[in-house]
């Protein structure tokens, strides 16, 4: 990692991709939800799914830096 940036992103588009990623089921503790409903509840304050939050955003982050 050399290279490294930071900067602000303005108006940024969700692909087909994205929008399919986030409609995937997951199941946490027991309970089985879509990606972006654990995704607002992360955002929305319950600590409970922060972590798993953070595990997927990685692993998606992951994905897109292999392609690239």
């Amino acid at each position: 990692m050399a290279n490294v940036a930071a900067g602000t992103v303005f108006q940024p588009v969700l692909t087909s991709y994205g929008m399919s990623v986030l409609g995937q089921k997951l199941r946490i503790a027991d309970a089985e939800m879509q990606l972006s409903e654990a995704v607002e509840n992360v955002s929305a304050g319950h600590a409970s799914y922060a972590r798993v939050g953070n595990f997927t955003g990685g692993l998606i982050a992951s994905f897109i830096k292999s392609i690239g």
